[in-house]
């Protein structure tokens, strides 16, 4: 799992998927968007803004800035 700019992400692939997030959001980033992470930064900025946090974190999760 990666945190990204307050967003916990779980990547398979080309699929990040939130698990941090009251609605898990999921997206494919090809894999020409090198480094994906980079992109998912700017991604994460809005999910905070927008998508509520779980109540219950996992654990793999860092903490959350």
């Amino acid at each position: 799992m990666w945190t990204l700019n307050g967003v916990c992400w779980h990547q398979r692939d080309e699929v990040w998927t939130t698990v941090d997030r009251e609605v898990p959001v999921q997206i494919t980033m090809p894999l020409a968007y090198q480094p994906p992470g980079q992109w998912i930064i700017g991604l994460s900025n809005t999910l905070v803004a927008t998508v509520p946090s779980a109540a219950t974190i996992p654990a793999g999760c860092a903490t959350r800035s």
